[in-house]
């Protein structure tokens, strides 16, 4: 078997190729919807294609690709997990690339809010004094170093690219946050319905004003932060690591 995360180096004659001489070619893509036609036009290459979005299945289908599949990321255990005696010094942490939406809701929040961001954010907020005196860490980070972060906020909030356009499609800080131990705030996507239970292990908004009343009540209440955050890092490490995805995906495949 051929597997390969996103497939952007590899051409249509290159899977061809591979494919000619009796091996299985699988591709994982993890950027849809907001990628999905980037990642229409290499689809058809493969024998199976996997996507973390579920609602673009149904259109991967339309245009003619067979075999395609929905499977979410998970996390990493020796990377994704709990830190012994740290400390929360973080109300409210976002950590992720900029972008117009997340930038417009940080804008609004950090009025009412102290809000810590971590990510490339300082070029494009130059002019915005607002969210720029809240950046705490400029530039990339690491794996590890976002896992201390998490491990660090009380709150960790993730906010994905493609809000207000689609309602389904996961982003990996579902799991990695949760896989932490952090509790954790997102914005509802169909499918994390169907794996986190809300309130009891993750809390979903729809709107800006769904999501202060969450924060407000979160930062008061911390028996209840800490219950959900415990369900969520429990039902993660339960079922959702990569080595799960690795033997649902292999089962589909026929691999062993």
């Amino acid at each position: 078997m051929f597997l390969t995360i996103f497939g952007f180096p590899h051409d249509k004659s290159t899977i061809e190729y591979i494919k000619n001489k009796g091996i299985k070619t699988v591709c994982w893509w993890l950027n849809d919807p907001f990628q999905f036609e980037r990642s229409i036009k290499q689809a058809s290459f493969y024998d199976y294609y996997f996507t973390n979005s579920k609602g673009s299945v149904h259109y991967y289908k339309k245009a003619g690709v067979k075999n395609v599949f929905y499977l979410p990321v998970g996390i990493y255990p020796p990377v994704h997990k709990k830190l012994e005696n740290i400390e929360k010094k973080y109300d409210i942490c976002f950590a992720g690339d900029w972008n117009p939406v997340r930038a417009e809701f940080l804008t609004l929040l950090s009025k009412e809010f102290h809000i810590s961001i971590f990510g490339p954010w300082k070029k494009k907020v130059k002019n915005n004094k607002i969210l720029a005196k809240n950046i705490v860490k400029n530039g990339f980070f690491s794996p590890q170093e976002m896992v201390k972060i998490f491990n660090e906020s009380k709150i960790v909030l993730n906010i994905h690219s493609w809000f207000g356009k689609w309602n389904y499609g996961i982003n990996p800080r579902v799991f990695e946050a949760n896989g932490c131990g952090a509790f954790q705030i997102v914005d509802y996507k169909e499918e994390i319905e169907d794996i986190f239970e809300h309130k009891k292990e993750i809390i979903f908004y729809r709107n800006i004003e769904e999501l202060k009343e969450a924060l407000s009540f979160f930062l008061a209440h911390d028996r209840e932060r800490v219950r959900i955050a415990e369900n969520g890092y429990l039902k993660t490490i339960k079922y959702h690591t990569y080595e799960h995805r690795l033997k649902e995906m292999f089962y589909i495949i026929g691999v062993k």
